[in-house]
């Protein structure tokens, strides 16, 4: 449950913007009655009025609490910079009961801060990153404006300090919404739309940015951020890691929300994608845990070759299965985790397991399969390549492999059936291909009867196709 700061005793207007913004309308109706929400003139209504800090509510967090506490400050010494600075912050910072931010307040202390201090830059930085936030004028001249609006708050706070490390950040990000739109990542876009010259190059001033305050400020998580999300979009996925994990330790609330934001955009189907890397150093957000979480963080991890990582994730994604199809295959993943520590037994027992725990499993077969012929249990093999083969009758590779197996265990017959069944139906360069591996073969071991018989059929074949 969410616990609320309330500085006031009033019940905010809350935005319809989510199922909070529609809960915290209910909360108010029960707490006050259906009369306590105060009634807006048409005059409110069309040019909304500011809102009282002492009247909004505040989630319980770090940020909300802070809050509660500079308040009373404030109002004891109300023109104190530092308190008012630290306050647009935590406004900044914290989220209302429906979920947004209290950015007007939030700026309110920031533009008194820097009428009672003008030449304190953090005054004139935060008043840009209060606008920043706030929603965008529709009217395209107005949006303009608006965006005048926020470099020129920025660029007063680098002509009282050059070095201010906040400031330049702040440029940096202006930059990178610009050549993202702050929503869809470049790399997401890429294959559908190739980035023009302008958005590049805003991309590149970003990070120029980023880098330049990171000098001066090493520890600013939000630099960090930025770093991140530049390499993000420039499609250097390893590197944009490692900068979100220092962004994390340094401040892990938006570096959380920006990477949730990057897999999020990915469907769960595309594993392979670098930007379900970002994954890897994701905690679950959710309770209870999505049930693919960990297995898609352990296949993150998998990448990364974080053997460890993925190990334990792999065990937790096998707990949580239950039983059946989803067991069987977070049992395959654990299995292949094995094979590529060299753990070829445990990998065996999780490939077994995930058979028995859903026969149909195609995975599990197949490695089985391979598993047993390496391990000399050729009658294993054997079975478990008819059992594959029932549900995969185009599966060439199972069969040339089955009349390997065969011819091992004596049974020629079965075997030249299996070879011819195979060659039939590939292409003449597959075919070309076997043959080629056969005869390399037959150069350490030239009286194998299985590897003749092979070569026989795989010849034969050839001439018959001319």
């Amino acid at each position: 449950m969410r616990f609320l700061i309330t500085v006031g005793v009033t019940c905010t207007r809350f935005r319809h913007r989510n199922f909070w913004g529609a809960a915290g309308l209910l909360v108010c109706g029960l707490l006050l009655g259906s009369n306590g929400l105060a009634q807006e003139t048409r005059e409110q209504k069309k040019a909304p009025q500011q809102r009282g800090i002492e009247s909004q509510q505040y989630i319980d967090d770090e940020w909300g609490r802070k809050i509660g506490l500079l308040s009373p400050q404030i109002a004891a010494e109300p023109n104190n910079v530092a308190l008012l600075l630290a306050r647009g912050e935590a406004l900044l910072r914290a989220r209302l009961f429906d979920g947004s931010h209290d950015t007007p307040n939030a700026f309110l202390d920031f533009q008194k801060a820097a009428e009672i201090n003008p030449k304190d830059p953090a005054a004139w930085v935060g008043m840009a990153r209060a606008i920043t936030r706030s929603e965008l004028p529709q009217n395209g001249a107005e949006a303009a404006n608006f965006e005048a609006k926020k470099r020129a708050y920025l660029q007063k706070a680098l002509d009282l300090n050059p070095q201010f490390a906040p400031s330049l950040v702040e440029m940096g990000w202006m930059e990178w919404e610009g050549a993202t739109g702050g929503v869809a990542p470049l790399s997401r876009l890429a294959s559908i739309v190739k980035p023009s010259p302008e958005n590049t190059a805003q991309l590149k001033k970003a990070g120029i940015l980023a880098e330049e305050a990171l000098q001066i400020d090493a520890q600013s998580g939000r630099a960090w951020l930025l770093k991140a999300e530049v390499l993000a979009d420039s499609n250097r996925a390893r590197d944009a890691l490692e900068a979100y994990k220092t962004s994390l330790a340094l401040d892990a609330v938006p570096a959380r929300e920006a990477l949730k934001a990057r897999v999020d955009a990915f469907d769960a189907t595309e594993a392979s994608a670098d930007a379900l890397l970002y994954l890897a150093v994701l905690e679950p957000l959710e309770q209870p845990v999505p049930p693919d979480f960990y297995a898609l963080r352990a296949r993150a991890k998998f990448r990364l070759q974080d053997w460890e990582g993925a190990a334990a994730d792999t065990d937790k994604a096998v707990e949580s299965a239950g039983r059946g199809a989803r067991r069987a295959a977070m049992l395959v993943l654990r299995g292949q985790l094995k094979l590529q520590q060299n753990d070829p037994v445990g990998a065996k027992t999780d490939f077994e397991a995930a058979y028995a725990a859903d026969p149909k499993n195609l995975d599990a077969l197949d490695v089985l399969r391979q598993i047993y012929a390496a391990q000399g249990n050729f009658t294993a093999s054997i079975r478990v390549s008819n059992q594959l083969l029932e549900q995969r009758s185009d599966a060439h590779q199972v069969r040339f492999l089955l009349a390997m197996l065969l011819a091992f265990t004596g049974d020629m017959e079965g075997s030249k059936a299996a070879y011819e069944a195979s060659v039939s139906q590939v292409s003449r360069r597959d075919v070309e291909n076997q043959l080629q591996d056969v005869t390399k073969n037959l150069k350490k071991a030239p009286t194998f009867e299985p590897l003749l018989q092979a070569q026989r059929i795989l010849q034969q074949e050839l001439t018959k196709r001319g």
